[in-house]
């Protein structure tokens, strides 16, 4: 039972509480980033990596090495473990695209005409009607909605001329998509919003910033350089919608532009194909180590 004591209090309790912590801290660092790159809710990686850890346990406990980590083996003890803690992430992530997939997939492409007798996912594609705008929040454009990622270089124990990503968001305020058959209000707000960063703007980290999002930072710095880059849609600009229809309301899951919409279910397949195999064979290997390091019994050792 010391093996068992020693993993849940020293080991599962204390990187459970530090993934939360960290989960905490990059949702509020991030802004958005992990749901709008990812594909996949931070929830879901913070639950597999925590699913993860408790599998490293419970083959820690069955072990016959009762080995409680060391400073000096810190590393082979990540090494043999960390594997399995990867390829649960792995399966979040594929899980998370397979989802979208899913979605595309069951989405039925009709005019905004029958979408208020349409029942499911729905896929309209529109012009964005004249309407009331909100200023976006990198470059403080008039938009419906937008997609923004917020850069830095120069910072300290930086090597090479490479902008970092610190941030990516994206997101909206209700508006009307139109088509030839009619038009239907928009509520973009739960959203992940897919637009080309067409805009961009670099200043100078201890200079006057485009937007809101410039505000909310901390300044930099002197030589330091942040760079927003940003894409709006506005009155007549061209969407494709996902999502479904609730009290005359089209409320969106995903928004694209049109020739993105056609190739995103596609792309969310082979994303979810590839991190499914990279995570099978990860936790595969991920097991064997660990049984190695714990030297726990297994069938196939």
């Amino acid at each position: 039972m010391s093996s068992l004591l020693a993993w849940y209090v020293l080991v599962v309790v204390f990187v459970f509480a530090a993934l939360l912590l960290a989960g905490v801290y990059a949702q509020s660092k991030s802004a958005g980033d992990f749901d709008t790159q990812w594909q996949t809710p931070i929830g879901w990686l913070l639950g597999a990596a925590l699913v993860g850890i408790l599998a490293v346990g419970i083959i820690g406990v069955y072990g016959t090495a009762v080995r409680v980590p060391r400073r000096r083996e810190l590393l082979p003890y990540l090494a043999h473990t960390m594997p399995l803690v990867a390829g649960c992430v792995l399966l979040a992530i594929a899980a998370g695209h397979g989802r979208l997939a899913v979605l595309v997939r069951r989405a039925e492409s009709v005019s905004v005409e029958t979408l208020s007798s349409t029942t499911g996912p729905v896929i309209a594609t529109g012009v964005v009607e004249p309407t009331t705008h909100e200023t976006s929040p990198a470059l403080s454009q008039p938009a419906v909605c937008w997609s923004w990622q917020f850069s830095i270089r120069g910072v300290s124990g930086q090597t090479d001329d490479r902008w970092l990503v610190r941030k990516a968001d994206s997101g909206g305020v209700p508006f009307a998509l139109a088509d030839d058959s009619g038009s239907i209000r928009v509520d973009p707000r739960e959203s992940a919003i897919t637009l080309p960063m067409v805009d961009e703007h670099v200043c100078p980290a201890d200079g006057p910033q485009p937007g809101r999002v410039g505000q909310n930072l901390h300044r930099s710095v002197a030589g330091n350089e942040y760079r927003y880059q940003e894409g709006v849609a506005s009155d007549g600009d061209r969407l494709s919608v996902l999502g479904t229809v609730e009290n005359q309301t089209l409320v969106a899951a995903r928004i694209y532009q049109p020739a993105q919409a056609n190739v995103a279910g596609r792309q969310y397949a082979r994303r979810a194909a590839a991190a499914a195999v990279g995570g099978v064979l990860t936790v595969g290997l991920g097991v064997v180590l660990a049984a190695r390091y714990f030297q726990t019994p297994t069938p196939f050792l």
